[in-house]
């Protein structure tokens, strides 16, 4: 019998009706080997595998996420279909005649479940427009303060318990949609609080009484991977997040370490509701493949949240792919034009004269806490010998220091046991917040518009505008010039003025 006469056979056969329950939910046919998942529904056993086999993790009757993929043999049910078909010969005969015209194969199984999941993938985009229109994402209409962004109570108190009292723009875009279960893709500058942002969104997902991983941060480096955990740990200060990520419930790791913890079966990603990356543009840079391979273990309906360094006029090229591949009508959040909230001013002045400027500044302007930045380690360490001979407590900073001292010196400047802070552009481009810092000072004028942003984006814009001062020697001139046309900022010559910029902090 040719293909067509099989499908001619079947579109003119009368179906003897059978009851429901004896069918499969996937395919439509009478069950041969019914099994059971852990939400207690009943599935051909090779239909449920081959839905299970394309990453699937959820339920294909309600779409919640399944705890565990295990089945159970559903032996009632089976000798129940038996003894109907035995009684009723004629729909064991339809249902070979079935499988004769049609030859069911595992490629038609999948073929009925990429149906089905188009038909739910319909489904979720026509929610998505839906929540666009009542949440008016594409209106631009996000919350203004912590208390709209449908915060819990005790994640809300751990928000300000920090120090922050109203949100960054990046915050207010990227925390709303990310608690509403949106893909998102966030570009804004490293230090503007994006790391705060995808933290509240991630907290705010776990659900404490389902003991499984539910969220996972991937970051770069351990480095940052141990800073994204201590900022969970003071955001859910009074939401036990010690317990939580001790339980697995969210995980942050680097890309690495999570194919370690996949590849060794300690991470089970059945649970798993929100993918968190972040730098993703070098992520996918360097290791694309690695990412693609972590990605296939994860949930098919897994929401993603993206966050990149604002610095290029487009998506890189491997982000468009990403999000073309495995994204869902993500909404995309774009912080890249803004300005710099600063004001800019350069110094003219010979080099060996900078000392003594900023000695007769600092004794006429009242300013908690600074960073110095310079081009080369070499300066740094000069330029800190030289403070402290001045009576300042200082700390410094540069590549060549190891982990553990790194984090030394930055928690001794970030909880104000030094007033002065002097690092090269490696702590600059590592996008660190500082607390206390509204006063930046380019002891050398930065060598590009790029890393010229890097150093502003460590001031604390929360409390208002900072100041970034560049101490400008003749032959240096013409890099402000670069700096002032790629930036789009216009710097002015700083005032001589007592508590001039003292005054512009209050």
């Amino acid at each position: 019998m040719s293909a067509h006469s099989h499908m001619s056979f079947l579109c003119n056969m009368d179906r003897i009706p059978v009851p429901q329950d004896f069918c499969c939910s996937i395919t439509g046919d009478v069950m041969m080997d019914p099994v059971c998942t852990v939400d207690g529904h009943t599935y051909e056993r090779a239909a449920i595998r081959q839905w299970f086999s394309l990453g699937n993790r959820s339920s294909p009757k309600t779409n919640a996420v399944l705890p565990s993929i295990e089945l159970t043999p559903n032996h009632a049910l089976r000798c129940a279909i038996e003894a109907y078909l035995k009684e009723r010969p004629e729909i064991e005969r339809q249902q070979q005649d079935i499988e004769y015209a049609c030859e069911i194969t595992e490629d038609e199984v999948a073929l009925k479940l990429s149906m089905k999941e188009a038909e739910i993938e319909a489904l979720m985009s026509e929610v998505d427009g839906q929540r666009d229109h009542e949440e008016g994402w594409s209106a631009e209409r996000f919350p203004e303060c912590f208390e709209d962004m449908r915060l819990s109570e005790n994640l809300l108190r751990g928000v300000y318990s920090i120090g922050l009292e109203r949100p960054s723009k990046i915050q207010r875009q990227a925390v709303p949609p990310m608690i509403a279960g949106r893909d998102i893709i966030a570009r804004a500058m490293y230090g503007w609080g994006n790391t705060t942002a995808f933290v509240v969104g991630a907290l705010q997902s776990i659900n404490i009484t389902l003991r499984q991983c539910q969220a996972v941060i991937l970051v770069r480096t351990n480095e940052v991977a141990r800073k994204v955990y201590l900022k969970c740990l003071s955001l859910g200060q009074n939401m036990d997040v010690a317990d939580v990520m001790d339980m697995g419930q969210l995980v942050v790791a680097t890309l690495q370490e999570c194919r370690k913890l996949i590849d060794r079966g300690d991470l089970q990603l059945d649970a798993c509701r929100l993918l968190v990356m972040d730098e993703v543009d070098l992520m996918l840079q360097s290791t694309e493949q690695e990412t693609y391979y972590v990605m296939k273990h994860f949930p098919r309906f897994t929401q993603l949240a993206l966050f990149l360094d604002a610095g290029k006029d487009r998506l890189p090229a491997a982000v468009r792919k990403f999000r073309d591949k495995m994204m869902r009508r993500p909404l995309e959040l774009d912080m890249q034009k803004d300005s710099i909230p600063a004001y800019h001013f350069c110094v003219d002045i010979n080099e060996g004269d900078k000392l003594d400027w900023f000695c007769d500044f600092y004794e006429n302007n009242e300013v908690s806490q600074f960073v110095f930045f310079c081009n080369t380690a070499r300066k740094v360490r000069w330029l800190r010998d030289q403070l402290v001979e001045e009576g300042f407590s200082v700390s410094m900073l540069y590549g060549q220091l190891d982990f553990s001292q790194r984090e030394k010196t930055l928690e001794d400047f970030c909880c104000g046991h030094t007033r002065v802070l002097v690092t090269t552009d490696n702590i600059a481009k590592r996008g660190y917040d500082f607390p206390h810092v509204r006063v930046v000072i380019n002891f050398d004028v930065a060598d590009s518009g790029e890393i010229y942003q890097h150093r502003a984006r460590g001031l604390h814009y929360f409390s208002g505008r900072g100041v970034v001062i560049s101490l400008v020697t003749p032959c240096e001139e013409a890099g402000i010039k670069k700096i002032e046309d790629s930036c789009q900022v216009c710097m002015e010559t700083l005032p001589t003025l007592p508590m001039y910029v003292s005054n512009l902090l209050t």
